[in-house]
């Protein structure tokens, strides 16, 4: 009875086991589906799952499994109180060098862990395809073109962060950074996007233009220093209108100098780089008014130089002209205000109106000039010895404005001008052979030649006073032509004695130590000229 009883119980507990088993069997598995990996805005992906079952058992955990491959795998975990048959979430790249972003769903378990299938999805990796404009001024607005942008993220050009206006996936708007700027280590521009913590750069694909807002002063002239204020003004071309100017080394203010050959009356001031033209706010800058006056007289002669007291006329050589008549003349000297002309040689006499030119004005001068040609009518004698004084007479001597000067021909021997005016030059004959001489006046390098010859006469001696005595006496030679101021030496025979006194009727002279007993020849020698009649002195 006891071995039944215990067979009894053993078949009972063998029951109860396969019924607890049979009902084990009998419980399901969750079974879950990865459906969906979407690329947000962000750069970030929605991932979404169906649950088709949820299993029988309680869920410990349910979400996304995600990888960049064969490693850094992680779970984005959302929790264990699943409801309805979906879920989804945010999954986030922090991983910009893998080439792809694996994603799973899952539900976990007491009895494992179960997933959906596994979705790869190409790491998007942002692109510059275009900035537009290309080029603009600090605080301007721009847009970048290009691929994959995520609204996290950041701009900067160089390393000036830039104000995000706008962005979407494929375009971002933003404000140039006000404090941008450009020079010799900064000329090109770079424009990098960032985005949790990953880059992209695009480099010399942006110009920053100048920012110009005035400039001073607003006239002058040549030589003339402009300051254009402004910034970023580094690689600019600086032009006149359009006529090329200068290049800027500098970043902010520059100063430019007009040249001398620039010849415009009025012209804007532009600011060139990188083929756009800007003109530099301020309208125009005008150069200032042509003046002058004469220097000198308004009497000249052909050949001489006309001086003209001028303000603002143009620094460089042969640049300024003058019109005499229909003459045009160009400047030979400009030295301070004072501006020199040489007249032609081939100028007539008469009056001229007269036009002073700078290249830019054009003013009438007054009075007229009037050429004039020097003229000799008369000699005071036609005959003389040297040094008389002698008076030439004419016109325009002074008028000329030029020294004269007066020769005697074919010798080129200077007289000595004692006093001159417009109608009298007063000249010393100089000290040269007896014979006739042409007498030739010069104006500078006008020559004007006397129709009447001057015939120098030979000075004469006609006695010795006394004609006779010892060495050491004084002797009177008596004659006439000898001058007043002329260097003389008296020789008896080949013995020398200087002057004591002179007229130009006598010399008195010492006879000289050493004369022996006889009679001498005495010769008289006037600065260098011997005399060609002499008389004797005997010594008793």
């Amino acid at each position: 009875m006891l071995e039944k009883k215990y067979l009894n119980i053993a078949m009972l507990l063998f029951l109860l086991s396969f019924t607890f088993i049979s009902c084990e069997k009998d419980k399901e598995d969750p079974r879950v589906e990865t459906t969906e990996m979407t690329l947000q805005d962000d750069l970030s992906y929605m991932a979404k799952a169906t649950v088709y079952n949820k299993g029988d058992y309680p869920i410990l955990d349910y979400g996304f499994e995600c990888s960049y491959g064969s490693y850094n795998t992680f779970k984005k975990s959302l929790g264990k109180h699943l409801s309805g048959d979906s879920f989804s979430c945010k999954l986030e790249i922090n991983d910009y060098y893998s080439e792809f972003f694996y994603a799973r769903a899952y539900i976990t378990n007491e009895k494992g862990t179960v997933y959906g299938k596994q979705l790869r999805s190409i790491i998007p990796k942002p692109s510059i395809s275009n900035i537009i404009p290309s080029h603009a001024e600090a605080g301007d607005t721009i847009k970048i073109t290009g691929s994959n942008f995520s609204t996290s993220s950041t701009v900067a050009f160089n390393s000036y962060s830039a104000r995000i206006l706008s962005i979407t996936k494929s375009e971002i708007t933003v404000i140039v950074p006000t404090d941008l700027y450009s020079d010799y280590y900064n000329s090109n521009v770079s424009i990098t996007i960032s985005y949790n913590g990953q880059s992209t750069t695009l480099s010399s694909v942006f110009a920053l233009d100048p920012t110009v807002t005035s400039f001073s002063p607003q006239n002058g002239t040549w030589s003339t220093g402009i300051t254009i204020y402004g910034r970023n003004l580094y690689g600019s071309s600086i032009y006149f209108d359009n006529i090329y100017i200068t290049d800027s080394y500098n970043s902010s203010n520059l100063n430019v100098y007009i040249p001398n050959s620039f010849a415009k009356k009025q012209f804007k001031i532009y600011v060139v780089k990188q083929g756009m033209k800007k003109e530099v706010p301020g309208g125009y800058f005008t150069m200032n008014n042509l003046s002058a006056n004469f220097a000198s007289l308004s009497c000249y002669l052909p050949g001489t130089t006309l001086s003209i007291q001028t303000t603002n006329a143009n620094p460089s050589y042969n640049t300024n002209f003058l019109l005499l008549g229909s003459t045009k003349i160009l400047n030979s000297n400009y030295s301070g205000s004072n501006i020199q002309f040489i007249l032609p040689q081939q100028m007539a006499e008469g009056e001229y109106s007269c036009k002073l030119s700078n290249c830019i004005d054009t003013i009438l001068l007054a009075p007229k000039v009037k050429i004039v040609k020097p003229k000799i009518t008369d000699i005071s004698s036609t005959t003389g010895f040297p040094g008389t004084n002698l008076t030439i007479q004419g016109s325009y001597f002074v008028n000329s404005g030029v020294t004269p000067y007066i020769y005697f021909d074919p010798l080129s021997a200077y007289g000595t001008i004692t006093s001159y005016d417009s109608t009298n030059i007063n000249v010393k004959v100089p000290w040269i052979a007896p014979g006739a001489y042409s007498i030739r006046a010069s104006f500078g390098s006008l020559i004007v030649n006397s129709s009447q010859q001057f015939t120098v006469l030979e000075p004469t001696i006609s006695s010795i006073t006394p004609s006779s005595g010892a060495a050491g006496i004084s002797a009177i030679i008596s004659g006439q032509g000898f001058g007043t101021s002329s260097y003389i030496t008296v020789f008896f025979g080949n013995l020398s004695a200087s002057a004591i006194s002179q007229t130009d009727t006598q010399i008195n002279v010492k006879v000289p130590t050493g004369i022996t007993s006889g009679t001498w020849l005495v010769k008289v020698r006037i600065n260098g000229y011997d005399l060609s009649n002499t008389t004797t002195f005997v010594v008793p």
